[in-house]
């Protein structure tokens, strides 16, 4: 289980120990980065993001707007890239949206690589 945080305003920022990125008509959405914490692992997202040529943006999501969204997921360093199955009563088939799987799979291939680069360091 995970809280999604919002703030004074009700818009959503983060989770209590993740980012969150949203995806609403084909677009990666997270919020601004003045509202969360720039982690590695969000910035990472991001370039995956550019990288498989995704429209993403930070913008504000207003929770009450949150049925409207296709997916969610949350990132960390120990989840990764996590789709969210529901919130509060709402369903979301987040693990079988396509733009959630490639990322999923743009960023593990991400860390493999970076951990390969760093083996062959040694």
């Amino acid at each position: 289980y995970e809280a999604i945080l919002v703030d004074k305003n009700g818009y959503i920022t983060e989770g209590s120990k993740s980012n969150i990125f949203m995806i609403k008509d084909s677009k990666v959405i997270t919020s601004p980065v003045e509202k969360v914490l720039p982690g590695i692992t969000r910035q990472n997202i991001i370039d995956v993001c550019k990288n498989l040529n995704l429209d993403i943006d930070e913008e504000k999501v207003h929770y009450k707007d949150i049925e409207k969204l296709e997916g969610l997921f949350i990132s960390g360093t120990s989840p990764k890239v996590l789709p969210i199955k529901s919130v509060d009563e709402m369903e979301f088939k987040s693990s079988e949206n396509k733009l959630i799987l490639s990322i999923m799979e743009g960023y593990n291939k991400a860390i493999e690589k970076d951990i390969k680069g760093y083996k062959s360091k040694e």
